[in-house]
């Protein structure tokens, strides 16, 4: 019963278009494929992991935090995993989430082969005024480069481009000159609001395996193709 929730929570996009300016180069409309869901849905990370948590809760799991893996041993029968505050669990296998750098896969001593793209890309969450479509992800295309402007709940807008000079933080008029430069034309969108914003960098790493006998790795362990660290910001 996440489905349900998340499409409730989200914003459905059903179209997907690459633009130069308001010109449309390429549209790409889900709402023929044959599914359930015919779109994109939008939903921050924060409101994904919220709503399976809850979920969870329901049927009677638990996460529990926080908590720092420092060990994993394995023998034929199962597996056994120690934390940093002594505690040990025994499981009949270990499955490794825990991001790129993830513990358990090096204590599995399994390889995590790529490298990391030079360039630098930009990420912000902003509140718009402007023309810009509540159900539609855009891909502009620019001879300054690529930018992306995507729908998510509450009226804010994703905004993500690669940028040689893209600071730590992004500040408003460096958001707003990507829009101006990089979306519909100059002032066509305007950042009212920079609610969270960041740097990272594009990886392309894949685990040499994703199991080693009774350890397991999924997500980020497994394969990874950024590394992005975070800052929240106040309105700016």
């Amino acid at each position: 019963d996440v489905a349900r929730r998340m499409v409730k929570a989200g914003v459905i996009a059903p179209r997907f278009t690459m633009r130069e300016g308001r010109r449309i180069l390429i549209p790409v409309d889900f709402s023929d494929l044959p599914t359930k869901h015919p779109y994109t849905l939008m939903l921050s990370q924060a409101d994904t992991e919220r709503l399976l948590l809850e979920r969870l809760h329901e049927l009677g799991g638990e996460v529990i935090r926080p908590k720092t893996l420092s060990r994993v041993t394995q023998d034929a029968n199962g597996a056994m995993a120690t934390f940093d505050d002594g505690q040990t669990i025994r499981a009949s296998y270990v499955v490794g989430t825990d991001g790129m750098h993830s513990t358990v896969r090096e204590q599995a001593g399994i390889g995590f082969a790529g490298g990391e793209f030079a360039e630098s890309f930009a990420l912000a969450d902003v509140r718009l005024t402007g023309a810009a479509p509540h159900d539609e992800v855009i891909l502009f295309y620019a001879n300054e480069g690529l930018n992306v402007l995507a729908p998510l709940p509450g009226d804010i807008f994703r905004i993500v481009a690669p940028a040689a000079d893209a600071p730590h933080v992004p500040s408003t008029a460096f958001v707003q000159s990507l829009l101006d430069t990089r979306g519909f034309g100059p002032g066509e969108l305007v950042v009212t609001e920079l609610l969270w914003g960041t740097r990272f960098h594009i990886h392309h790493r894949v685990a040499d395996s994703y199991r080693a006998g009774r350890i397991l790795l999924a997500g980020d362990a497994a394969h990874v193709h950024r590394d992005r660290k975070s800052t929240r910001l106040n309105s700016s």
